[in-house]
């Protein structure tokens, strides 16, 4: 990861050092005791932590009285002889990172496990060391172990917002860790943390942790602070809600020793809790129940999964990464893929090391340092770091290809459950539809009962009908734009849209990782041209609107009518040297060959600002998305959209995730129902839509729908092979137009091209473009594919597609089946 500045690591530690003052000229710090009671010596009379923790149960901790008369040898015989002795043992045995990688890690943990139970002294009655004399330690450390020597900022942070102080001392302490050690913090110093990794090593890992689960600790930190103020509303103030519920390590470090030594009168016999379960019993049932079930979650999954799911410590700490002067160094160009960072890795970040999640997991332990042979990863500190090769020819910070912040992963998560909220249910989807439209009074015939026996909406019944009779009669007063796909096959289907459904396309740009990149590149230059305001489609001025309301200052010129020609798209893209462009594939090629051909004395300069590309309307590859991205240096990204705009979600995973609010469905060849997963005819349901609603809509694509395997936690993935009537059979499978186009372009950037499929063999014919394989090789490779007698044409750029005349059609012919087999249908208009 790259280091923020200088700068930007002054400016905070300032602040740092600001709130610190404030704190201490507030006596703050001497606040840290006052909420560490524990028996006579602190703050007699007061009520102990601990039973803050657990109320309801007798108050033995408060009771305990400190004499120093005469040494307890029972607490030092346990600790100092057995306990300590013991968890050093069982750090070294067999610890590979010490013995083979020589790190020293797992001592500087038991040491920081010692000191932050050095009140055994106390406890010992040998010397009288204030449960505060090290004042506020950096991990958690539970106030209810009577063995503490300092306190935790979590439990110290609720018990200041409950009394209503800000913590300015203490949040200055935070930052100035957050800048020195940063999250080495977790994987150096946290002693719950040396526990994790004691009781990893024991771990049977039957399941792995989602990634996409390291979201919750910040969900978890948000509850943290927010918490304490629902807690004074509602009159509580004797306990804090992390401390009380999920915070594994004062289960393990706190309430365990408590009920084991001075609690046992609360804990034994266990027949006085066990017999009133949900009585008098309940405080210690609870806390003894969710004590066990983190350690059974620990041998089943793994021994850091508190620390990867839900310590809000670990994920504030991980919001540092960018500036703390402890990090680990990541090289792409010497990583050779191998896999063994991630295998070793015990907070899951991948090989790849980019993205935030990657970089806020990171506890810079130096395992991957240690099994990495290439020399990609390496310990790095102080303010400067060398960048890999990949951030010096990138020009987007591949941090940003993760959502690049935490505030958008955040709203993400809050739009996607607002929309699952939202939606309709699709029976309660076709009864409204139903009730308000004509279109589906008269297909349907009565008010349906069963959503499955629907008949399909078809684009024919739709195209050929009146467009008012979608429109429902609710929002007939408040819809203010018309659109129509295409007709591309003879029959329009027509969409109505309000205000607000129509800026809803704003909502759904927000949902995609690449809303970071977005936001990162119209920060720098907020020129945008839109070369999809084509028609009556909806797709064009939709992305125009979602990236004006992200700060860019868009041109929407146009591509497929007289709002302008290609010389004339192009020409603007020179003059205004825009950082976004709007447009097909096969625009974007027709527009960088005019300018290179008309401007080449500003070709360099567009190329320079240029970082990303958006298309849709027309069906990319994958391997034709990674041609364009190579032969540019930018970032490309495609959205299968529909007739309403935006359906799916472009993912840097490679997979497109569809939105929560449809409803899919898979049909085969007969239209029968396959499922919601499946290969087949595609079919939607929009469940929020109600100006137009589109209810069994046949899309009539050939998609791929299936669960989602992306980190970010979607459910559901769509993978489009092109239209149900271009489809072919060929060795016994069907094949769309995606299954052609990714073979292809696998080869290198290509213009144009067209396939022809005849009884005696494949004629494939490409526009040349940019850099690609020799035909041989494409010729071999495409007829072991698809076991064809395959003969492959180049032909110059242009002559398949006139690269300099308006396209007053759609090139959605691709592939063409003349075989005497075929059973290709061929629409009436394209």
């Amino acid at each position: 990861m790259r280091f923020a500045g200088g700068r930007v690591w002054a400016g905070v530690a300032l602040v740092a050092l600001l709130l610190v003052l404030a704190g201490t000229l507030r006596f703050q710090d001497d606040l840290v005791a006052g909420q560490m009671t524990y028996g006579n010596f602190d703050i007699p009379g007061r009520v102990a932590f601990v039973n803050r923790l657990a109320p309801g149960i007798p108050d033995h901790a408060s009771a305990k009285v400190y004499t120093f008369d005469e040494i307890h040898w029972h607490p030092l015989i346990a600790l100092i002889l057995v306990l300590f002795p013991l968890m050093l043992f069982w750090g070294l045995y067999k610890n590979w990172e010490f013995w083979r990688a020589g790190l020293s890690r797992v001592l500087v943990q038991w040491t920081t496990f010692v000191v932050a139970r050095l009140g055994v002294l106390r406890a010992g009655q040998v010397y009288p060391l204030r449960r505060s004399c090290l004042g506020t330690f950096p991990f958690l450390n539970c106030q209810a172990c009577e063995m503490a020597s300092g306190a935790c900022p979590i439990g110290y942070l609720q018990n200041l917002l409950v009394w209503g102080v800000f913590p300015s001392y203490l949040l200055g302490l935070l930052l100035i860790f957050g800048l020195t050690l940063g999250k080495s913090i977790c994987g150096w110093l946290c002693p719950f943390g040396f526990f994790s990794d004691l009781m990893d090593r024991l771990s049977f890992h039957r399941w792995r942790i989602p990634r996409s689960l390291g979201w919750v600790r910040y969900w978890v930190l948000v509850v943290v602070l927010l918490a304490p103020l629902l807690y004074v509303q509602a009159g509580i103030r004797d306990r804090n809600f992390f401390c009380s519920t999920i915070c594994a390590s004062g289960k393990i470090y706190g309430l365990a020793p408590y009920y084991g030594t001075t609690g046992a009168g609360s804990f034994l016999p266990i027949a006085g809790w066990l017999g009133d379960p949900l009585g008098k019993g309940f405080p210690v049932v609870l806390q003894v129940g969710l004590t066990l079930l983190v350690l059974v979650a620990m041998l089943l999954f793994a021994g850091r999964i508190f620390c990867r799911v839900l310590c809000p410590l670990g994920g504030f700490w991980g919001l540092f990464h960018a500036v703390s002067l402890v990090r680990i160094r990541h090289q792409d160009d010497q990583c050779s893929r191998c896999g063994g960072c991630e295998r070793v890795c015990p907070m899951g970040v991948r090989r790849e090391f980019a993205g935030f999640l990657d970089h806020s997991s990171c506890m810079v332990c130096g395992r991957c340092v240690t099994v990495c042979q290439g020399g990609a990863r390496a310990f790095t500190w102080g303010f400067t770091s060398p960048e890999s090769l990949e951030d010096k020819g990138s020009m987007i910070d591949t941090a940003t290809l993760d959502y690049g912040s935490l505030f958008n992963r955040l709203r993400r998560d809050f739009y996607m459950v607002s929309l699952a909220i939202a939606a309709k249910s699709p029976l309660d989807m076709a009864r409204y539809a139903f009730q308000q439209t004509v279109f589906y009074k008269r297909l349907y015939g009565s008010l349906p009962q069963e959503f499955t026996a629907l008949p399909l909406a078809r684009k024919r019944d739709l195209g050929t009908g009146d467009p008012y009779d979608v429109l429902s009669d609710e929002l007939r007063g408040s819809v203010t734009l018309y659109g129509e796909t295409t007709g591309s096959t003879g029959f329009p289907t027509p969409v109505f849209y309000t205000p607000l459904e129509f800026q809803a396309g704003r909502l759904f740009s927000k949902l995609t990782p690449y809303v970071g990149a977005l936001d990162q590149v119209l920060a720098a230059n907020r020129a945008v041209v839109n070369g999809l305001t084509f028609g009556f489609t909806i797709a064009g001025p939709t992305f125009g609107d979602f990236l004006g309301a992200h700060g860019g200052v868009v041109a929407n010129v146009g591509s497929r009518s007289t709002i302008a020609t290609p010389p004339r798209t192009a020409r603007a893209i020179t003059r205004l040297r825009p950082s976004v462009i709007t447009g097909t594939p096969i625009d974007l090629l027709c527009w960088m060959r005019i300018i290179k051909e008309d401007h080449p004395q500003e070709y360099p300069r567009v190329l320079e600002e240029l970082k990303v590309v958006l298309s849709t309307a027309e069906l990319c590859a994958a391997s034709r998305s990674a041609a364009i991205r190579r032969e540019f240096g930018l970032i490309h990204i495609d959205i299968y959209a529909c007739v309403e705009g935006f359906f799916s979600i472009p993912c840097p995973c490679g997979e497109l995730h569809i939105l929560p609010l449809y409803h899919t469905e898979v049909f085969d060849p007969d239209l029968k129902l396959i499922g919601t997963y499946g290969e087949g005819r595609f079919a939607f349901t929009n469940l929020l839509k109600k100006s137009a609603p589109f209810v069994r809509y046949l899309l009539d694509d050939f998609v791929t729908i299936f669960p989602s395997q992306c980190s970010h936690g979607f459910k559901r993935s769509i993978q489009p092979h092109g239209r149900w009537e271009l489809t072919v059979q060929l060795g016994g499978k069907r094949l769309g137009v995606r299954h052609f186009e990714e073979a292809i372009f696998a080869h290198g950037l290509f213009g144009d091209y067209r396939v022809i499929l005849e009884d005696t063999g494949m004629k494939v014919v490409i526009e040349e473009y940019g850099t690609h394989d020799p035909v041989p090789r494409i010729r071999e490779t495409l007829a072991e594919k698809f076991h064809q007698k395959v003969e492959v044409e180049t032909v110059p750029f242009g002559t398949l597609t006139k690269y300099r005349e308006v396209r007053v059609t759609k090139p959605i012919l691709k592939v063409e089946d003349k075989r005497s087999v075929s059973t290709q249908t061929i629409p009436e208009f394209l």
